[in-house]
């Protein structure tokens, strides 16, 4: 098995505090519904036809904290992939490092490295583009696709409960195990799935991108994941010689955690690169910040 790299181990810190951030906000997300669903359920209610009304007005409220909800979560995960794309590029690049031992050449490849870094931001919603089928989404289509998947759920619980004259109290806490973060399934797992399976996304697809830029890339080797739970279609990929930059699949599915390799053939090359002054580092450097934020404005 492939030892992890400092950018692969960057971009797990990375894909881990924005799940902490995304549970932080289900959190405040959970006190508001909690607060909601108990309002609703100690109200008296005289008439049938009055708590019909008191239920869909609690219906309404907590639609409108979920659309909320999930433009905070967009943000946190939209500042995941574009640092996610980053963490890409340097992959590629960490693998090339490991290739040169002259001084002059690891400059060189930092001033290259940077540059693509500099494209990449730039181009942030064409780098992380997946390959062109019938489903694919941008960035915001799939953050506000999630949040409708997750008000269909909530209103389906809430309609069914409506049919079936469920008594306020069973309705009431089915809701707040939907929205708790500390249960697996309903609001948690749908908000972690769209983090982990767009920043995963973007550090697959900026890692194909920094490949087009280094002559000496003919592809990518496809490796599964320590954390791989059973066989699939990545299993399939793991076993091809390797992918040339223009073949290499989509992540196949959602959480999906395998990662590629680049496949060299001869050397680095740094034409155009090696006579630049070394002092460009530092000035890109500067900009990067400035950058970063105009790239992910691009995928809101």
């Amino acid at each position: 098995m492939s030892k992890i790299t400092p950018a692969q181990r960057k971009f797990l810190l990375a894909e881990r505090q924005v799940e902490l951030e995304v549970i932080d906000v289900l959190h405040d997300l959970y006190k508001e519904t909690q607060k909601e669903m108990r309002q609703y359920a100690s109200s008296k209610k005289v008439k049938a036809l009055e708590a019909k009304r008191d239920l869909l007005r609690t219906q309404r409220s907590i639609n409108e904290q979920l659309k909320k909800y999930y433009e905070e979560v967009g943000d946190k995960v939209g500042q995941g992939v574009v640092e996610s794309a980053i963490r890409g590029i340097d992959m590629s690049y960490d693998y090339t490092s490991k290739r040169i031992r002259n001084s002059g050449d690891k400059a060189a490849l930092e001033l290259r490295r940077r540059a693509v870094v500099e494209d990449t931001l730039n181009n942030i919603d064409v780098v992380i583009q997946r390959v062109k089928s019938p489903t694919t989404k941008t960035f915001s289509e799939t953050v506000w696709g999630t949040r409708d998947l997750t008000q269909d759920m909530l209103n389906r619980k809430i309609n069914l409960a409506l049919l079936k004259n469920k008594d306020v109290e069973t309705l009431a806490k089915e809701i707040e195990v939907f929205v708790n973060p500390d249960v697996k399934g309903g609001v948690r797992y749908a908000s972690l799935r769209l983090a982990r399976t767009e920043m995963g996304n973007a550090y697959h697809r900026a890692t194909i991108y920094a490949g087009f830029t280094d002559p000496n890339i003919i592809g990518f080797k496809w490796k599964l994941s320590p954390a791989h739970p059973k066989v699939d279609i990545c299993d399939r990929y793991a076993k091809e010689p390797f992918y040339t930059p223009i073949t290499v699949p989509n992540k196949p599915h959602p959480n999906c955690l395998c990662w590629i390799e680049p496949v060299y053939k001869g050397g680095p090359s740094f034409a155009g690169f090696r006579e630049r002054a070394t002092d460009e580092i530092e000035e890109s450097t500067k900009e990067l910040e400035g950058l970063k934020e105009i790239a992910y404005k691009k995928l809101r």
